[in-house]
């Protein structure tokens, strides 16, 4: 993949933004009380990356990026997230929107908290703020 422009990645990152009114977990575990969720075997969807998902199983994350499938392991405990704490594999087709698919996995890898909102979408986010907005399928 080639790197991206700042300004397309933050174009990109902006549209992921819409409506993150972020709730926040009690840590080392899954919400309780109102935002009680399961997060295994959830398919999450994110429009704003031509609905690229992402699915935990068992320590384990997997998706369809804009164009590549991509799978890895989140070794980090509820709310933290961490894409890149162990091997990260992702198939090399030729993409339409190279800068869309360089976004999406920047975001990812730059993520290192999880949260649910209000409305149930899950939020990945960093110190500087949330990053992408995945709706449960």
């Amino acid at each position: 993949m080639r790197p991206i422009s700042a300004a397309i990645a933050g174009a990109a990152l902006a549209l992921t933004l819409t409506g993150c009114n972020l709730t926040t977990p009690q840590p080392g575990g899954a919400p309780t009380g109102a935002n009680a969720y399961e997060m295994e075997d959830v398919v999450w969807v994110a429009p704003a990356f031509d609905d690229a998902t992402l699915q935990f199983s068992g320590g384990q994350m997997s998706g369809q990026a804009p164009c590549n499938g991509y799978s890895g392991e989140n070794l980090a405990t509820w709310p933290a997230f961490d894409f890149d704490a162990g091997e990260v594999a992702v198939t090399l087709m030729a993409c339409p929107n190279d800068a869309l698919e360089t976004a999406f996995f920047a975001a990812l890898r730059a993520a290192t908290r999880a949260a649910i909102t209000g409305d149930g979408a899950l939020v990945l986010s960093n110190a500087a703020g949330p990053l992408i907005r995945f709706e449960p399928s």
